[in-house]
């Protein structure tokens, strides 16, 4: 009778000894689909709430995530769910194990949405060749819709990473894969990337055979015709700049700067790849300005402004000049900013060969454009600053 009583007893203890070993709450790993759609939809009730700032909306998706993967297990998420932890991970700034999660899967049983998700973790986290199988293994043999993206994404990753090769493998590729105007970007991209190789003269025969085709877009056409400008324009003088206001600086010309370096960097408030470039742009010109190194950001009116907690729609020049000037000092920008009237800002981009921003241009001490870079990344980082480097140490 004795021993009964205290097999009774010992049951409570047990499950009391379970309960402090593992903790009293739900797994860690529980509810994951659940905790995804309440992170997820936090960004859509702030903006329904009023809340404009992007950053502070992104903050707190970021801090709620991380509170549900603080103790999340990944060998231990259950295989449903391995979708929803691998977008908490990417939500917590975690990519490295939001990719361990999701290589879990049985990828020939993984849906598009799965496959696209781990592609762009593989790309964001420069695991390219990764990417590249996941690619031509998985996802090319679907036909996915706008699959002109994954051949842009492993393009210009293998591009800034100085692999040229690859980067020349993917667009003959998706040359020959995809729909004909689709194709057609490619071949731009393709002459872009023959002329950083050095060989000018095939890149211009690409851009000529377009400028033939007869059902080329008026924006393909426009684009091909930039492209061209600015291949002519290297060795060439730099045409002046169309400026109506001048930030930080007396009206400067191109022609009075000879003997020093200029590097034009043509961009936008809004352009999330410019921003990108601001640290190093600063760097480039605390490090060399001394000697003999001018920025010069180059940016006009668009008639909007989205940053700093704003989304301003339809305002004046001079209201957007005023915050253009907020925008130099939050970023503590330190070389001047030309900006440039609406219809200037697009001579300026046609003399320049401007098709997207950042686009920046080096000019030599004799008033000549030598290189340019279109895009953010450590390839256009490292490009910049040898060119710098190398026109500096130029005699004129």
């Amino acid at each position: 009778m004795k021993k009964n009583i205290l097999f009774i007893y010992s049951i409570p203890l047990f499950i009391l000894f379970v309960l402090i070993l593992h903790g009293c709450g739900p797994s860690p790993e529980a509810n994951l689909q659940l905790k995804i759609a309440e992170v997820d939809s936090l960004f859509i009730k702030g903006v329904k709430a009023g809340i404009s700032n992007r950053d502070s909306l992104m903050d707190e998706q970021r801090l709620l995530a991380k509170k549900y993967t603080e103790k999340l297990d990944p060998a231990r998420v259950p295989a449903e769910d391995l979708f929803a932890a691998g977008q908490l991970y990417f939500f917590a700034g975690a990519p490295e194990q939001a990719i361990t999660v999701l290589e879990r899967k049985d990828l020939n049983q993984a849906d598009m949405d799965y496959l696209d998700f781990l592609f762009q973790l593989y790309a964001q986290n420069q695991t390219l060749d990764k990417a590249k199988e996941l690619f031509f293994t998985f996802i090319k043999p679907q036909k996915p819709p706008q699959g002109e993206n994954y051949y842009y994404y492993l393009y210009y990753g293998y591009s800034e990473q100085g692999d040229l090769e690859q980067a020349m493998e993917i667009i003959d590729d998706g040359i020959v894969a995809l729909e004909k105007q689709i194709a057609n970007t490619l071949k731009i991209e393709k002459a872009d990337l023959l002329f950083n190789m050095g060989h000018k003269k095939d890149a211009m025969a690409i851009l000529e055979e377009l400028s033939r085709e007869k059902l080329l877009t008026r924006r393909l056409r426009a684009s091909v015709q930039a492209k061209k400008n600015l291949f002519e324009l290297i060795g060439k003088q730099a045409p002046e700049l169309l400026v109506e206001k001048w930030l930080d600086s007396e009206p400067l010309k191109i022609k009075n700067l000879r003997g020093k370096v200029i590097l034009l960097d043509f961009w936008a408030t809004w352009c999330r790849p410019c921003h990108i470039m601001f640290p190093h742009l600063k760097k480039l010109y605390s490090d060399y300005h001394e000697k003999g190194l001018e920025i010069i950001g180059v940016t006009r009116y668009y008639g909007m402004f989205n940053q700093m907690g704003q989304d301003l729609r339809n305002i004046s020049p001079a209201d957007e000049l005023g915050w253009i000037e907020k925008f130099k000092a939050f970023h503590e920008i330190p070389f001047t900013y030309a900006v440039a009237g609406t219809k200037d800002g697009e001579i300026n981009a046609k003399a320049y060969g401007v098709t997207g921003i950042p686009h920046m241009l080096l000019i030599d001490k004799k008033g000549r454009i030598r290189y340019y870079s279109i895009g953010s990344g450590r390839a256009s980082e490292d490009k910049l600053e040898k060119g710098v480097i190398e026109l500096l140490n130029e005699n004129i």
